[in-house]
């Protein structure tokens, strides 16, 4: 690439023609050797302590993006260039169909689902804007509550949750009714158990 000078006023420093990554430590190692000066240099600093919390590779990329090294740009446009490079904007699309997939596991609390979910909606953007106000109408709760009645792994639980009267459950009122079911199930099963093993013994003794 081509040889950058340093952006310091005054200064007549100019790295050779090298490749893109040592061409960003030549002028990040030089750029050291200036004192602190006036608004001018104090800038230069800012982008330069920047630049040094980038790893390698990043630092490579931005030196080849630029043209050259970022520490004769404004302090913003350097933050700028960095956050493209470095920050993937998750795919919002992606995201929800992930979320509308999910499934709760036979042997995980309700709980552990619900924060699953929770967690996972948080990068859906589930949100619109009102056309008459013009403020952000959040909708997370209501797909929170619909994915987890989806993803009951028991179907009486579930045709018991879809039968209810009460079809305008928040999200925490279906929590808790799913999480009361399964602690129901849970504890038939167990008396269930118990019983078949005393039928058990009961017969061994017999015999």
């Amino acid at each position: 690439m081509p040889a950058v000078q340093c952006p310091i006023p005054g200064c007549d420093y100019v790295t050779d023609d090298l490749d893109a990554a040592i061409v960003a430590v030549l002028i990040t190692v030089h750029s050291t050797t200036h004192a602190p000066r006036p608004v001018t240099a104090a800038k230069v600093e800012k982008v330069v302590q920047h630049l040094e919390c980038c790893d390698e590779q990043l630092h490579k990329d931005l030196t080849r993006s630029a043209g050259g090294s970022l520490t004769n740009k404004h302090v913003q446009e350097a933050l700028a260039a960095i956050k493209k490079l470095a920050a993937h904007e998750n795919n919002t699309m992606v995201a929800r169909v992930t979320l509308h997939y999910m499934c709760q596991d036979r042997d995980e609390p309700v709980r552990s689902f619900y924060a699953s979910l929770r967690g996972q909606a948080g990068v859906c953007k589930f949100f619109i804007q009102c056309p008459t106000c013009n403020t952000d109408v959040n909708y997370t709760d209501t797909i929170i509550r619909d994915v987890l009645a989806r993803g009951i792994p028991y179907p009486e639980i579930q045709l018991d949750l879809l039968g209810d009267k009460n079809q305008d459950m928040t999200f925490e009122e279906v929590t808790q009714f799913v999480e009361a079911k399964d602690s129901g199930e849970r504890s038939a099963s167990r008396l269930l158990d118990s019983h078949t093993v005393q039928a058990a013994s009961s017969s061994y003794r017999k015999a």
